[in-house]
């Protein structure tokens, strides 16, 4: 495969190429042109990453989601001696039933 702007190293072995149209005012064009091929890979890989984290929240949101809907959380609270905290707890736990109702 040939690189896409007819470099001097024409082909590369073990390495795919993607072309990817792009409006002219992208951020990406602002990139130095002997950087941005590395520069949109490490955003790319960023974007991975972002997305398995995402990902992975998610399913500890279900979780704790379904620990709250199962009354194991709540079971939890109620056996805070200290009164304060259990008005705290219930108030985050208001928030958090909140929050997750998504």
């Amino acid at each position: 495969m040939t690189m896409a702007n007819g470099g001097k190293h024409g082909k590369r072995r073990g390495n795919r190429q993607l072309q990817v149209r792009l409006p002219a005012d992208h951020w990406v064009w602002t990139l130095d042109s002997a950087t941005r091929s590395q520069e949109v890979k490490k955003a790319l890989e960023f974007y991975r990453n972002y997305r398995e984290l995402l990902e992975s929240i998610r399913a500890d949101l279900e979780h704790i989601k379904s620990l709250l809907a199962s009354g194991v959380a709540r079971v939890q609270a109620e056996g805070v001696q200290n009164e304060g905290m259990q008005r705290e707890d219930a108030r985050l736990m208001n928030t958090l039933e909140k929050f997750l109702d998504f």
